[in-house]
């Protein structure tokens, strides 16, 4: 994982290189996020909000991501905040949804806490929450060497969690790198395999849930399923203390911060 944010050059090649699938009619120009929570604290700490509250090139919103974020790590420390602005910005980003019977478990490739994404897709599996999984992901775009995400995933999940591999569906792309190309290609793959996908449960960690809800709200029709499973959360980034450490407040920030660029491109 990286230890800062993206640089603009790495977000060009995402965009440049990343998966295609046309925006569903009548969807063009609606956009599944909201900024407020973390304008509200950026604003509490008289910090300047525009990158988030001005639709601004994306471009001049990634150059100048790193300096506010300085500002609100070094804020944070310096600073009592009212623990209610905290926990929205956490919140927003967090939210889950109750379990209900879906087609598909959707597991996005990551760098961290693998085995409890898989171990909570499997126990997903065994309770009869969807019959079949598909592990997203090829690899990121500051790591091309890296193992195929989706294909180590699949192996791990009948190694170390006894999967059934006829209940496995892995990613066939080479160029899935961020969580809407986790989406496009799986959506993609759907459609060319003809499976008939109207739900689907995401399993991520806590903060990306609001990011991948909104990924596949963008791509799929209206009255598609979407059940947000969190996977857990690492250390230091959980909602009493992501504000306590800079990994936290970046990991949070960056969250935001990759919403904001993905409604300025059109994906999500």
């Amino acid at each position: 994982m990286l230890d800062r944010l993206s640089t603009l050059t790495e977000v060009q090649t995402v965009l440049n290189k990343g998966i295609v699938r046309q925006i569903p009619r009548g969807k063009a120009d609606i956009h599944y996020c909201d900024f407020a929570p973390l304008v509200n604290l950026l604003t509490r700490l008289d910090i300047s909000a525009e990158l988030f509250t001005k639709d601004l090139p994306y471009e001049q919103v990634v150059v100048a991501a790193p300096e506010v974020l300085g500002q609100l790590a070094r804020s944070l420390t310096g600073k009592k905040v009212p623990e209610k602005l905290l926990n929205e910005v956490y919140d927003y980003l967090a939210e889950e949804d109750p379990p209900r019977k879906v087609d598909f478990i959707v597991v996005f490739g990551a760098y961290s806490l693998i085995n409890r994404r898989i171990q909570k897709a499997a126990g997903l599996l065994s309770s009869g929450l969807a019959p079949l999984v598909y592990f997203a992901g090829s690899r990121p775009i500051e790591d091309p060497d890296r193992e195929h995400e989706g294909r180590k995933f699949r192996e791990i999940a009948i190694n170390q969690f006894k999967v059934d591999p006829r209940k496995i569906h892995v990613d066939p792309y080479e160029n899935s790198m961020t969580i809407a190309d986790n989406v496009r290609g799986f959506l993609n793959y759907n459609d060319c395999n003809r499976l008939g996908v109207e739900s689907v449960a995401v399993v991520v960690l806590n903060h990306v849930l609001r990011r991948s809800w909104a990924g596949f709200k963008k791509y799929t029709v209206d009255g598609f399923g979407i059940v947000r499973c969190s996977a857990g959360q690492k250390p230091g980034v959980t909602r009493e203390d992501w504000f306590k450490n800079l990994d936290g407040v970046r990991l949070i920030f960056d969250e935001y911060l990759k919403m904001k660029v993905g409604q300025l491109t059109n994906t999500c």
